[in-house]
Order: C-alpha cells, then structure tokens, then sequence
C-alpha cells in the first residue's frame, strides 16, 4: 500500500518538473540586431523668405509663391493667426522657388504670412 505523504510529494516533484519546462518555453531567447543611439548638437538657423507674391481671385487668396534662401523638403503656410496651415510642398530650382497653389483664403481676414520650413 501506498503512503498518501509519498503520493502528495511523488506529485509535486512531477508538477514541479512539468513547470519548469513550461517556464523554459516561454524564455527562449531573441534574435536583436545591433543598433546605434546618442546624442549631438548643431545650430537651427532660419530660412530668408523673399519675392512673396499672392494671386488674388475674386477677394480670395487662392496661391502665394515666394522664395527661400536655402532649399526644403517640406512648407507650410499660413495666412492669418487663427487660419488653416497649407501643405506647399517641397522647394524647387536653383531659387528655391515655394509654390502654394489650391489656397481658398479670405484676403481681407489674411494679416500675416507664417511660413515653416524643413530642409
């Protein structure tokens, strides 16, 4: 005949055994691949806007062009404080040539050009 306190520890080796080959399976390693990281500094410096000009339909700003001193991947602009911001694109040729075209903007409520740019 079987002891019962044989039985009860005879079960908790097996279950002890089971968990931890369960456990392993769940710790398998990974594969990472090397990466790099730091940090670094280098002056921000602004863009010159020049040559701006509006094209003016109907009482509606409907384009704006101008030029920057350097090129961009990337404009926007806006046209009064609380207006839309505009998509323009990237600037193009040896002037850097900003074209916003598709404008649909109030020419009485435009006080202000923003212009932001990404090189």
């Amino acid at each position: 005949m079987f002891n019962p306190i044989r039985k009860t520890g005879l079960g908790v080796i097996i279950l002890a055994a089971l968990l931890s080959v369960g456990a392993y399976a769940f710790t398998t390693s990974n594969t990472v691949p090397a990466t790099k990281a730091g940090s670094g500094s280098a002056a921000i410096s602004g863009y010159t806007v020049s040559n701006v000009q509006y094209t003016n339909t109907g009482g509606s700003i409907s384009a704006v062009q101008f030029n920057l001193d350097d090129a961009a991947s990337a404009v926007s602009v806006q046209l009064s404080a609380s207006g839309s911001w505009h998509d323009c694109g990237a600037s193009s040729g040896v002037d850097n040539l900003v074209s916003c075209t598709g404008l649909s903007e109030s020419a009485s409520g435009a006080d202000q050009l923003s212009v932001v740019a990404v090189q």
